[in-house]
């Protein structure tokens, strides 16, 4: 689909690193360096693939406590 529609250069990342790692961070720097290429970290963000633990347990226990007062007669 990408190749098919994208109309502007694009290349993908090797297998190796086109999870989400720190590693992947760090290889793409050594290779900004070698192209003297400066970018703001603070225009990066994670994109993470699940919620978190936390997150999940929160959204379970609020989804709990509406489907409890939903039972509960006045």
């Amino acid at each position: 689909i990408i190749q098919d529609t994208l109309k502007v250069s694009y290349n993908f990342a090797p297998a190796h690193v086109n999870k989400q790692r720190a590693g992947a961070i760090g290889a793409r720097a050594f290779d900004y360096l070698k192209m003297n290429k400066i970018e703001n970290a603070r225009d990066y963000k994670p994109d993470y693939l699940r919620l978190s633990q936390a997150e999940r347990e929160m959204k379970e226990k609020i989804a709990k406590e509406a489907a409890g007062q939903d039972n509960v007669h006045h």
